[in-house]
């Protein structure tokens, strides 16, 4: 089960910076993922990824934006900051004790 899609859209990860604007194939590979109901569980529990905040926007704006001609909003912009922080977090044991340095 989509396996196209996950095809396509694994093309486009793997351009990273360098891809080009959203092609129609693109956004409906997106969409039909977004819209599937074990992505959005999966989605639930995005506080165990590295998803950045603005990722709901953008997936339910996502024919918005690969439209030809497609020019961002003030929100979009608002949205598509980058992000300047990070926290890292390091688990570890030591002698059957759990530890958690965050920095």
């Amino acid at each position: 089960m989509f396996q196209k899609e996950k095809a396509i859209v694994l093309r486009v990860q793997e351009m990273g910076e360098e891809s080009e604007p959203l092609t129609e194939e693109v956004s409906r590979a997106i969409q039909s993922l977004w819209s599937d109901p074990g992505v959005k569980k999966a989605y639930e529990m995005r506080s165990e990824y590295q998803l950045t905040d603005s990722a709901k926007y953008f997936l339910d704006s996502c024919a918005r934006v690969s439209e030809p001609g497609y020019r961002p909003t003030e929100q979009d912009i608002l949205y598509s900051r980058v992000a300047t922080t990070g926290v890292v977090e390091v688990k570890f044991k030591i002698k059957e004790l759990d530890f958690r340095y965050v920095h």
